[in-house]
């Protein structure tokens, strides 16, 4: 009787698109910063903008995910071409894919005009929500990841799960929504990638 030879089956890829609300994750980064955490000396900081370490995404390189596009929503007080430098700094920085994952790993970039009496621009949850419920609605992704620790998008989380999505949360500690983890079929808290050990 000849061997039979026995092929295990490939685990498909998972496509994963993510998502970072750039002025949250600045702003509980600076949070950190000022109650004494040292910050990595590869973060990418810009204030009330974004802090960036490629690292942030980890969770796509885990559980067979194929990153399509990772985009960051930010905001900036200063004239067009401030936004504008903004965008092409930010089109600069990477993130974490899977190592065998082919496509490109550098960032989208959505920068908003943002009025310097006002900490946050509406713009920039407005943008993030639509474009994860238009990807999601439209089966471009199987699992989003969310880069913010705000409650607010909890109803943006509920709806990409009942359109059969995975929702992966990653944020820092500080300020990081109760609701928003519970709601996670992830979590990532990102305070040991930004910082230097304590």
């Amino acid at each position: 009787m000849p061997y039979e030879t026995v092929v295990p089956p490939i685990t498909p890829y998972r496509r994963m698109m993510i998502f970072v609300d750039g002025e949250n994750i600045a702003q509980r980064f600076e949070a950190l910063v000022e109650a004494g955490r040292t910050p990595r000396a590869d973060t990418f900081h810009r204030s009330k903008a974004l802090a960036w370490h490629p690292s942030y995404t980890h969770l796509a390189t885990i559980g067979h995910h194929d990153v399509i596009r990772a985009t960051i929503y930010a905001s900036l007080v200063g004239s067009d071409d401030d936004r504008r430098k903004l965008h092409r700094e930010l089109r600069q920085l990477t993130f974490a894919n899977n190592q065998v994952g082919r496509l490109p790993n550098n960032l989208a970039a959505e920068v908003f005009a943002r009025d310097k009496k006002t900490q946050r621009s509406k713009g920039v949850d407005i943008k993030l929500t639509v474009d994860a419920l238009a990807h999601g609605t439209a089966g471009n992704f199987d699992t989003a990841l969310i880069l913010t620790g705000d409650g607010d998008f909890v109803p943006l989380v509920e709806q990409l799960q009942r359109a059969g999505k995975q929702v992966y949360i990653a944020a820092f500690s500080s300020g990081f929504s109760e609701r928003l983890q519970a709601m996670a079929d992830a979590v990532h808290v990102l305070d040991g990638t930004a910082f230097d050990p304590v």
